[in-house]
């Protein structure tokens, strides 16, 4: 970057004493742009910006009077067509002036317009390099105030006709463009990377777009009987219906008590709404239906005599029974019961 910024200075000092030799690619022309364009790079004050300009983006910077020469750099390929877009929001009047430059200062394409602030033109690359993008109120003299303008890009030869095209986290999109015929873009998208655990849990997280290695090291972290990275927010992928299926038990980690799901599908759509668009969740299930809690009545048997009360406690306890008793146990508990 510093070389060519040194490069284009150079450039421009030498213009304000002895013209800039970039002016002589071709033979003098009657066109009015490529003569506006020649004139005001030679007269410089240029403000050169540093800032990433690619395909399908676009930068923005202040004008006011003295600080209304703008330079980008752009990247480009050797036979890249691309249409720049200048909107200035100074008053109609004073025009626009937009032209390209090779990295030696040779203007390769240009477009203004003095009746409007804006203007916007197609730029044919032969070259792979740096090219410089200048743009300009026509006329700056009669600047009053402070204003912004708009720099986009679009990129006539990169485009897809479907999602087959684009990368596994992409989209096929068709954008708004400037000029005929219009190609879609492939676009990131954000993710959602879920999965099912050999011991039965489940979890559903988003990723951004953009993020689809991060959504790839989420799912290799698990060992996942069944998983998948699917574009789009994890709540947007419940639309689809599920199949008839087994019942479940299912207890989501924020609930306090499992739930009966007519399927483990039903089951994961409930995951991934709790985990919505931007955040994660988890949960875990047991094949078929939940158990029902039932309240054990302790005395309902006289002649049963509980020690323990629950089947975890009797794992625990140890006790001995009259010659009278006979040791049982039960969903309930376990103790001793009077022979009959």
């Amino acid at each position: 970057m510093q070389l060519k910024s040194a490069l284009l200075s150079a450039c421009l000092i030498a213009a304000s004493t002895f013209g800039c030799s970039a002016a002589s690619d071709t033979a003098p022309t009657p066109d009015q742009g490529k003569e506006n364009a020649e004139r005001a790079y030679r007269a410089g004050g240029w403000i050169f910006h540093d800032d990433a300009f690619e395909c399908g983006g676009s930068l923005t910077a202040n004008v006011w009077k003295g600080h209304a020469r703008h330079a980008f750099i752009y990247e480009a390929s050797a036979g890249d067509v691309v249409t720049f877009a200048l909107e200035g929001g100074w008053p109609e009047h004073l025009g626009a002036l937009a032209f390209v430059t090779d990295a030696s200062g040779v203007i390769t394409d240009w477009s203004y317009d003095d009746n409007y602030s804006s203007t916007k033109f197609d730029a044919h690359f032969d070259r792979t390099g740096s090219y410089y993008v200048w743009v300009m109120p026509l006329d700056e003299r009669h600047l009053w105030g402070s204003y912004e303008l708009n720099l986009s890009v679009h990129c006539q030869n990169a485009g897809c006709s479907s999602d087959a095209d684009c990368a596994l986290d992409e989209s096929c999109v068709q954008v708004q463009c400037f000029t005929t015929p219009c190609p879609a873009l492939c676009v990131a998208q954000p993710t959602c990377a879920e999965g099912v655990t050999a011991d039965n849990r489940v979890y559903a997280k988003n990723f951004a777009a953009g993020d689809f290695q991060a959504a790839q090291d989420f799912v290799a972290g698990f060992d996942f009987v069944m998983s998948g990275i699917n574009k789009g927010t994890c709540e947007s992928l419940n639309t689809k219906e599920c199949r008839d299926d087994a019942p479940v038990c299912g207890q989501p980690a924020w609930a306090d008590y499992p739930k009966d799901f007519a399927s483990l599908c039903e089951f994961e759509k409930l995951i991934r709404s709790h985990a919505g668009a931007d955040g994660e969740a988890k949960g875990a299930f047991e094949n078929g239906v939940c158990e029902e809690d039932t309240e054990c009545d302790f005395e309902a048997d006289p002649t049963k005599h509980y020690v323990g009360m629950s089947p975890e406690e009797c794992q625990v306890i140890r006790f001995s029974c009259a010659a009278t008793m006979t040791y049982f146990s039960d969903s309930c508990g376990c103790g001793c019961q009077d022979l009959i």
